[in-house]
């Protein structure tokens, strides 16, 4: 789906008075509030397509950002401290009726935030792609009109999102838009028209993404979509030449398309496709599969040759939405989250990987704020061992509403033995660790007794004898991580 607005109204042309920056603010920021804890970020009149993206500055400054529709569209930000405390939101306007969803990007050479969308309606903004810039001083943002690609070739206005990335080799920014089913990439420095590229036509292509090595010497630039195509549907990439931003041959990811009835059948994910690179040219994607139910969440990690192999991070029967990938800064973990509607229930879940993202840790479950009642999109940035949440979540009103989150790494905890018997007296042993990894010092709790783990990650306690089955709950806990329970069965 995109969004289109055309149209101007009489009363729309004559009111020339908009400024071409203007911020409002609304009341003062709110406190943060322990991880998983949920904030109102914007109005609760928003509509579906009002998906945030989000970029970090180097001191942990969260900015994010969204399109809310009306007349004429606005854009939304607000700024989140490392620790989580939320500013209140800025509303930006300029001369245009209609404006895209953003895309974020962090320019480190002046540690601006850049929002790069596309806009049409008034004065100059007549359909192309723009910019606007916060510095970290600023209240405000500053608008640019002047038209990052070559209007000749297409627009940028009739578009889902736009997506960019900072390549550090190049210096410079690539976006990738999609405008009415047609997928565009451009390599811009962001001072005047870069001529863009397609990389799908035929009305087929969707919610695309980009993403470039965050190494200096390292310079591979990949984007990546979802193709609606009746020939070869499915999720696919295509490798970007960062001298040109000429693209490659795009690939279809094996197992984003399901055999259905004997057809190859595609469920498109109403977000921007999860798309993040990691150190050494490689690169993460993140997708719902299954049909007519996507009820996998699988994540393929690619180069700009095409995939090198997949996991499975979420399985089972229920309804899986709205995927969002990012990465740690400091470590190069990859994280994972995305929607799970279980029953009239939807949840989100999260999940951090290690270090090379090849194994990913314990799923943390996040219930939605009171009143909220789906995911529509989801936003993810990593931080300093944890991660942003931005989600687009619907209310009772029928309106959307953005509300953000953060949230801490998940323990993977086992015991051993699994149970023991009724009458039996055992040493039952638990096992704490980070993925892999075992963790020293984590507080495991059964009852009154609280034992911390060894630097084998290891925690005894003496069980038993119970009379009769029962169920116990060993509660574990650690600075940094999710607090987590492990249910243990005494059987008959």
């Amino acid at each position: 789906m995109v969004r289109v607005r055309v149209g101007l109204t009489a009363a729309l042309a004559s009111a020339l008075i908009l400024p071409l920056a203007g911020a409002l603010l609304l009341p003062r920021a709110a406190a943060a509030g322990p991880p998983g804890k949920w904030t109102a970020v914007s109005p609760a009149t928003l509509d579906s397509l009002s998906q945030a993206d989000a970029a970090r500055r180097a001191d942990g400054e969260l900015v994010a950002e969204w399109a809310h529709a009306g007349t004429p569209d606005v854009l939304e930000s607000v700024r989140v401290s490392a620790a989580g405390a939320v500013s209140p939101y800025v509303t930006t306007s300029g001369a245009w009726e209609a404006a895209t969803n953003p895309g974020l990007v962090h320019t480190p050479s002046n540690d601006f935030v850049e929002a790069w969308f596309g806009a049409q309606g008034l004065a100059d903004f007549d359909g192309g792609l723009y910019r606007s810039q916060l510095a970290a001083s600023a209240t405000s943002w500053t608008v640019s009109d002047v038209n990052l690609i070559d209007p000749s070739v297409s627009s940028a206005y009739a578009s889902s999102n736009v997506s960019t990335a900072w390549s550090p080799n190049q210096s410079m920014v690539f976006a990738v838009w999609d405008q009415a089913g047609y997928v565009y990439v451009v390599r811009s420095p962001g001072i005047g028209t870069s001529t863009q590229t397609l990389l799908e036509g035929g009305s087929n292509a969707l919610y695309p993404n980009v993403a470039c090595d965050p190494r200096a010497t390292g310079s591979s630039v990949l984007a990546a979509w979802a193709s609606q195509s009746s020939t070869h549907p499915g999720v696919k990439i295509a490798a970007v030449d960062p001298a040109t931003g000429a693209p490659g041959t795009a690939t279809t990811l094996p197992g984003s398309v399901t055999t259905f009835a004997g057809t190859p059948s595609f469920d498109v994910m109403m977000q921007r496709t999860a798309l993040v690179a990691q150190p050494g040219g490689s690169f993460a994607v993140a997708y719902p599969v299954g049909y007519p139910s996507t009820h996998v969440v699988r994540l393929w990690h690619a180069t700009t040759s095409g995939s090198t192999g997949s996991i499975d991070l979420a399985t089972g029967s229920s309804h899986k939405s709205a995927v969002a990938l990012a990465v740690e800064p400091d470590s190069a973990r990859l994280w994972a989250a995305w929607a799970d509607q279980v029953g009239s229930k939807t949840f989100i879940r999260v999940r951090r990987s290690n270090s090379s993202g090849t194994r990913f840790g314990a799923t943390v479950t996040l219930s939605l704020p009171s009143g909220a009642s789906a995911v529509q999109s989801i936003c993810a940035e990593g931080g300093t061992n944890r991660l942003d949440i931005v989600a687009l979540l619907a209310q009772p009103s029928g309106h959307y509403r953005q509300f953000h989150t953060q949230v801490l790494p998940g323990l993977t905890v086992a015991a051993s033995p699994g149970s023991i018997k009724v009458g039996a007296k055992k040493t039952v042993t638990i096992r704490v660790g980070d993925v892999t990894a075992a963790l020293k010092n984590a507080l495991v709790k059964l009852g009154s007794k609280a034992v911390k783990t060894n630097s084998a990650g290891k925690a005894s306690f003496k069980i038993g004898p119970f009379k009769k089955a029962t169920t116990l709950k060993f509660i574990v806990s650690r600075s940094g991580y999710t607090t987590t329970s492990l249910s243990f069965k005494v059987k008959k």
